[in-house]
């Protein structure tokens, strides 16, 4: 019996999947851009921070009733993993991103 995978074709399966894929490749232009290895041990302790942070941030916006969009989502991500780069002596230049006054305050909601 072949069962039929239904997931692909759910919107909001998509969706998500979409957002995680903007993310990845958001991640993958960081990481070309400061000139690291994907394979940099530093990156996995940075990867689990960011992701502690982006949670954390993601559901206080929620909360909020100041849901984002995914593109919103995923640069929100990016603002997390730089935090954590930069915590942990990698150096994210000034100027790499463009301001987002909206994402930068609730990151710093996000490291209360």
């Amino acid at each position: 019996m072949v069962e039929r995978d239904d997931w692909g074709s759910d919107p909001s399966v998509k969706a998500m999947r979409g957002m995680f894929s903007r993310m990845e490749a958001a991640q993958n232009e960081l990481i070309k851009r400061l000139k690291l290895s994907p394979f940099d041990r530093r990156l996995r302790f940075c990867r689990e921070e960011a992701r502690i942070l982006f949670e954390r941030t993601i559901s206080s916006s929620r909360a909020r009733a100041e849901g984002l969009d995914h593109e919103e989502s995923s640069s929100l991500y990016i603002l997390c993993l730089s935090w954590a780069l930069d915590r942990s002596g990698i150096r994210v230049p000034a100027g790499t991103f463009p301001d987002n006054s909206r994402l930068s305050e609730l990151i710093k909601e996000g490291l209360k």
